[in-house]
């Protein structure tokens, strides 16, 4: 809900999702894919919804590009859909999420190597 207390890049920007956006807190870091930029990005996270979600930088990044976000147990593969000035000096990025993935960890990789090995009877 945008009230007085709303930062006014917020409030002057319509609602155009049609799904709950849920406040959300964390740092991710944040890779730009296409068109390849060298540096990566801290991140913070504002809020998610079904379809995306939205962060904060410190720099703008155009819209359309291609990004990874990278958090600690999850890796969101989607494209930048917005990109606009906030009150706080920094970027807020609108992120249409195309995947959302989780690290495959040493316990996992073990038991999908044992599984593998076992059912092709291979040692």
């Amino acid at each position: 809900m945008l009230d007085a207390k709303t930062p006014t890049a917020e409030r002057d920007v319509p609602a155009r999702r049609g799904e709950p956006r849920f406040p959300s807190f964390g740092q991710a870091e944040l890779t730009v894919l296409h068109p390849p930029r060298p540096e990566q990005f801290m991140a913070r996270i504002v809020d998610v919804s079904r379809s995306g979600l939205q962060v904060e930088i410190a720099e703008p990044i155009e819209s359309g590009s291609s990004i990874e976000l990278r958090l600690p147990n999850i890796r969101v593969i989607g494209e930048v859909g917005s990109c606009r000035p906030h009150d706080s000096g920094n970027y807020r990025l609108g992120i249409v999420t195309e995947r959302v993935t989780q690290p495959l960890t040493a316990r996992k990789l073990i038991g999908s190597l044992r599984s593998f090995f076992d059912r092709n009877r291979l040692f």
